[in-house]
């Protein structure tokens, strides 16, 4: 392995295997990573407030992102050559994306735990789900014609 660092924050490695490595900090405190493996990239920046970006780029052309902030709200994509999603997570316990084909989900957490999801797929029939701490569900499907079933699952 070799490498090097100057006085203007910045080094990188690279081992004898090919991996590379860089860093940069600069003046704010802000901290810059990118490395190299295999051909895929991978690029990261953190400052000190909590804010954070990752992007990960493979040979094949799959791509992932993902950022956010201090206070814990979060915005992710991810792409190859013939899908995508997008989405985001807030730090109110809500989550939402959605994807190639139309599909969409939906999620909340309460501050008591029980968690509530949604699924809208493509042909418009969806899933929803309300789960509770102590196991309890209820469950909804409505198909693509309207028809709607329920059914309630208790934890004996």
């Amino acid at each position: 392995m070799r490498g090097a660092a100057d006085t203007k924050r910045n080094s990188w490695t690279v081992d004898n295997t090919g991996v590379t490595t860089r860093m940069h900090q600069d003046a704010a405190g802000r901290l810059f990573m990118e490395s190299r493996v295999n051909g895929n990239r991978q690029r990261e920046m953190k400052d000190r407030a909590g804010n954070f970006y990752s992007e990960k780029m493979e040979q094949d052309g799959k791509i992932e992102r993902e950022s956010g902030d201090g206070k814990g709200n979060r915005q992710y994509e991810m792409k190859d050559s013939k899908n995508w999603m997008k989405g985001f997570a807030d730090n109110k316990g809500n989550s939402y994306s959605v994807d190639s084909d139309g599909s969409s989900t939906k999620m909340h957490q309460d501050p008591d735990g029980k968690t509530y999801s949604e699924h809208i797929y493509k042909d418009g029939s969806r899933f929803r789900q309300i789960h509770e701490l102590n196991g309890n569900a209820y469950l909804e499907n409505k198909d693509a014609n309207g028809n709607i079933t329920q059914r309630f699952e208790k934890v004996k």
